[in-house]
């Protein structure tokens, strides 16, 4: 029975990723906005949902043994699946289309693993801070701070408008007319239907886990992000395989300073911050994902789809280095 709740919970994500970047093309080129606040922004925080209700629903129905073990995997285990397997996902959507070398906007790429690599090193430090509760407070509330700076220079440098490829899967298959309500109600149909299935997955690896006996941080970490990042990885494989790369990138490295600053904010606001030995690697293992992108940018100039596989290898490495 898990296993035909987990496949069926599988095939609803890839439907909802779908209808999602179906529905927010439509909407961005209605309403003239940009690339960049449309993949970055829009669709990185619409689909970041999920997982960032995971800790939040951990703290407070999650039991007292294991709530702020959950919660903090899955806070750190966002950023770090995106930084591999995110990477990864597009890469090998290159790949299929036989493009070597991907040609996207290095400039917003650039800015958003940036802010990345800035904001999220002190988290993954203040892990070795015993105590001083103050501080980690502190820190919590100057990356909200840098968020809103993020989403300043997002809607300022935007890109390049959205231009939707074709008739909305609404229209095209319930016969609804094509306007603007009907782009906003598919993307919030396409939204409960993401929740209901992420909850339905994460539900069926958390049985499939216990007859594994696999601990809940590491759990958290390792196996509960591939199911709520799953939309991330989707939305920009489908936009990959179209060539909107820009799309794609700004889906998935949105997606990471959203997740760096606000879920890690509620780590630090309302947990120890106690992440321990797999928590602190999944930290460093997901900066050296977006350095290796960053090398790309900055030193070659270009970014090689090939290269990009090497993001995915990094989760197989984090794997072996945990569960070995």
């Amino acid at each position: 029975m898990e296993v035909a709740l987990f496949l069926a919970s599988f095939v609803g994500i890839l439907l909802a990723a779908e209808l999602f970047t179906n529905a927010v093309e439509d909407l961005g080129d209605r309403l003239g906005l940009s690339h960049g606040v449309v993949g970055s922004l829009l669709a990185a925080v619409g689909t970041a949902l999920p997982e960032t209700l995971v800790p939040i629903v951990a703290l407070i129905f999650g039991s007292p043994e294991t709530k702020e073990e959950i919660a903090n995997g899955a806070i750190l285990g966002a950023p770090f699946m995106l930084a591999t397997l995110g990477f990864f996902i597009i890469g090998l959507a290159a790949l299929i289309k036989r493009e070597k070398v991907i040609n996207t906007n290095a400039f917003l790429l650039s800015r958003d693993l940036t802010f990345f690599t800035i904001l999220f090193p002190p988290a993954v430090f203040l892990a070795f801070v015993p105590g001083m509760h103050w501080l980690k407070v502190a820190f919590a509330f100057l990356l909200l701070a840098g968020y809103a700076y993020y989403v300043y220079h997002v809607v300022r440098e935007g890109g390049e408008e959205v231009e939707a490829d074709g008739t909305l899967h609404f229209s095209r298959f319930m016969k609804l007319p094509e306007h603007l309500f009907t782009s906003v109600f598919q993307l919030i149909s396409a939204l409960l239907v993401l929740l209901v299935s992420v909850e339905v997955f994460v539900h069926s690896l958390e049985v499939l886990s216990q007859h594994l006996g696999v601990a809940p941080l590491v759990f958290s970490l390792l196996v509960a992000p591939v199911a709520t990042e799953l939309p991330e990885k989707f939305n920009s494989f489908f936009w990959s395989l179209r060539g909107k790369y820009e799309l794609a990138f700004g889906n998935i490295t949105g997606a990471m300073v959203f997740q760096s600053t606000v879920p890690v904010s509620v780590g630090l606001l309302f947990t120890d911050w106690e992440i321990g030995r797999a928590g602190i690697l999944a930290g460093f293992i997901a900066l050296l994902g977006a350095a290796l992108v960053l090398y790309q940018l900055r030193i070659r100039k270009k970014v090689y789809s090939g290269l990009l596989l090497a993001n995915g290898l990094l989760y197989l490495l984090y794997a072996f280095l945990v569960l070995g």
